[in-house]
């Protein structure tokens, strides 16, 4: 079982709604799939209410002991395990990073958006941990600055190549219980998130030749 979490100690960066999606990507793809929600807001126990499809299995976890639910998803065999974190400098966040096989850390692609993350690097370095930034809510094209303040992200871990651009699916999708793949599968956004789990699973199968 490979664990991703998703962390930002800065809220609006998307965390939830990425997860969801990635989750619905690898679902699709055959594997067995999880979501631990370990937000307070229960953004992700809402969206799995709100939906007809009983995969990924959505296991809300905030307040509990985490070790407890990745010990009984191990048990259970998935694939995959996703874990959503709250938007804060919250104890719980360092927690999900270290079960951690990799971390994403979606930013908006705006100058104070970038730096925040640096708690979470500090902490990515104790933990020895993986660390993937991922630009969303991206406009067509960035402005040199902005581009500039990204690229040096990546001496602290892996810049993604794959953004995720602002579209009007994600939020239609997320009210609907739907991933954007689900809602409208040849759209923009359904095509960036399908190459973003590609890249990951590249990444991850890069990182870990024995997978």
């Amino acid at each position: 079982m490979k664990i991703i979490s998703a962390n930002n100690v800065k809220g609006g960066s998307g965390k939830s709604t990425l997860i969801q999606e990635l989750a619905v990507c690898s679902s699709k793809a055959g594997a067995k799939v999880a979501i631990i929600d370990y937000d307070s807001q229960g953004s992700i126990t809402q969206w799995g209410k709100d939906r007809e499809n009983d995969t990924p299995v959505i296991i809300p976890a905030f307040g509990k002991q985490l070790l407890e639910f990745v010990k009984q998803a191990e048990k259970k065999e998935y694939d995959y395990l996703f874990i959503d974190t709250k938007g804060s400098d919250d104890p719980t966040g360092y927690e999900a990073m270290q079960y951690a096989d990799l971390v994403i850390v979606p930013t908006r692609a705006r100058k104070k958006d970038i730096f925040p993350a640096r708690a979470i690097i500090e902490a990515s370095g104790k933990l020895k941990k993986d660390l993937v930034f991922v630009l969303n809510h991206t406009p067509p094209k960035l402005r040199s600055d902005i581009e500039e303040r990204a690229k040096s992200l990546s001496s602290y871990g892996t810049l993604c190549p794959v953004r995720i651009g602002i579209r009007v699916d994600y939020q239609d999708a997320d009210d609907m219980g739907l991933s954007v793949t689900e809602l409208n599968p040849n759209g923009k956004a359904a095509l960036e998130v399908s190459n973003l789990w590609k890249w990951i699973v590249k990444h991850l199968n890069k990182n870990n030749p024995s997978l």
